[in-house]
């Protein structure tokens, strides 16, 4: 429900993104086996993504004072690639401790295209961008299990997630 954003004589108005995606990750591991001292995963990933977004934004009473109940139609195109090599390893140091220590470094690459029309736009415009992201996220967890039934852990992690346009061009 997107009508506080219009004069309430417009109300009420409904924005819709219905879309679709087409992605090709592949993903390679290579894990230690469970229940030895040191423990390890390491791999690579990689994802090539095409998407088509389509923005609606619908205000039936707007049809009187604008034509259409259609305020905005922004078509947004997405082509993403993202690679990473990842790993961590854990020591069991007793049989209750453990500790975890790894990271994934990653490079991002996006490319948007956007093409708005409608009355809240005035002018069909149509803005292009690109973006792109390296960088490592670390990872790091103390893990005690002092019986079957518990388990106690601190985890301190970073994380990171490809972003995606904003279809305004301001």
């Amino acid at each position: 429900d997107f009508s506080s954003l219009l004069p309430p004589s417009l109300g009420p108005a409904e924005f819709f993104e219905p879309g679709s995606t087409r992605g090709n990750p592949v993903e390679a591991r290579l894990a230690s086996l469970p229940g030895t001292r040191l423990e390890y995963l390491v791999g690579v990933f990689h994802d090539s993504t095409d998407e088509l977004i389509t923005d609606y934004l619908v205000a039936p009473n707007a049809a009187a004072a604008f034509g259409t109940p259609v305020l905005l139609v922004a078509p947004v195109r997405i082509t993403g690639k993202e690679s990473a090599v990842f790993g961590e390893g854990a020591w069991h140091f007793s049989d209750a401790w453990k500790i975890t220590l790894g990271g994934r470094y990653f490079d991002t690459r996006l490319s948007t295209d956007t093409a708005s029309s409608g009355p809240l736009v005035g002018a069909a415009t149509d803005v292009a961008g690109k973006s792109s992201q390296r960088g490592f996220s670390p990872k790091a967890s103390l893990t005690w299990s002092p019986t079957g039934d518990f388990l106690y852990y601190a985890l301190v992690s970073k994380g990171f997630r490809i972003g995606g346009p904003n279809i305004s061009a301001a």
